[in-house]
């Protein structure tokens, strides 16, 4: 399994992207009025247990891996191993390769994206070989080399 870590120093995000499939959150219907505000897929304040359950139902014969448990349980058990990793704050968004993690302002982004990346290693793909490829880093400026600006 690799994972590919973007730095968005920025805005304190991690984009954590793999080459294997990788468990996908619930994502809920945001209503209008909410819409500027900060919203999460997953933090230390939601349920891991109803979290962990509506990942069982989403996930239901979708990865290419069989658990040894139920999946709820190991669900549950990922939840948990990822509110411990120091400087996580929330899951920002997800998909089915990867994930955007928001970290605490005063940890590094790097060591955390890295210890997010080995948990869902840890969980899902235990017999694979791990490796995180050499992280890039969002800048704001564009990246388009066509971008003229106007005087």
């Amino acid at each position: 399994m690799k994972a590919l870590l973007v730095m968005n120093q920025s805005k304190s995000t991690v984009d954590i992207d793999f080459d294997l499939e990788i468990p996908t959150f619930p994502i809920e219907v945001v209503p209008p009025w909410l819409r500027g505000f900060s919203i999460h897929v997953f933090s230390r304040v939601d349920n891991p247990k109803n979290v962990a359950k509506e990942m069982a139902f989403e996930n239901a014969g979708k990865l290419p891996v069989e658990f040894s448990k139920s999946s709820r349980e190991i669900y549950h058990d990922f939840l948990l191993d990822l509110v411990r990793i120091e400087g996580f704050v929330c899951i920002k968004n997800s998909h089915r390769y990867g994930i955007q993690i928001e970290v605490g302002r005063l940890f590094d982004l790097r060591t955390v994206a890295r210890n997010v990346a080995a948990t869902i290693h840890l969980h899902f793909y235990p017999d694979d070989s791990f490796e995180v490829q050499p992280e890039k880093e969002r800048t704001a400026q564009s990246g388009n080399n066509l971008f003229i600006p106007i005087p």
